[in-house]
């Protein structure tokens, strides 16, 4: 039996598993076999994922191409989308480039 486990924003910070890769992110237990659709990460722990996942978002979403106010719009919407699901900041352990 596959469990394919749901996506819970409430648990922090998720990044989503191509379909095919799926099968990667396997656990087996005793009774079960698990795989994961979204891949859950704490912020402290998933610095490179989380900037690849940004990167990747951001070309496919032509944020680097000049477009200021799509930018701009596109980082209000994950703002707005982050503290919906009581996201907080270290301040101290960010770095604006």
């Amino acid at each position: 039996m596959t469990i394919l486990l749901e996506n819970r924003p409430e648990q922090g910070l998720q990044v989503d598993v191509h379909q095919e890769d799926t099968s990667k992110t396997a656990s087996v237990t005793m009774d079960r076999h698990y795989e994961f659709m979204r891949m859950p990460f704490g912020m402290l722990t998933s610095g490179p994922t989380v900037t690849l996942a940004e990167k990747d978002a951001g070309e496919r979403d032509g944020l680097h191409g000049g477009l200021c106010d799509n930018h701009v719009r596109t980082l209000r919407d994950l703002f707005r989308r982050l503290q919906q699901v009581n996201f907080t900041v270290r301040t101290t352990k960010c770095v604006v480039e």
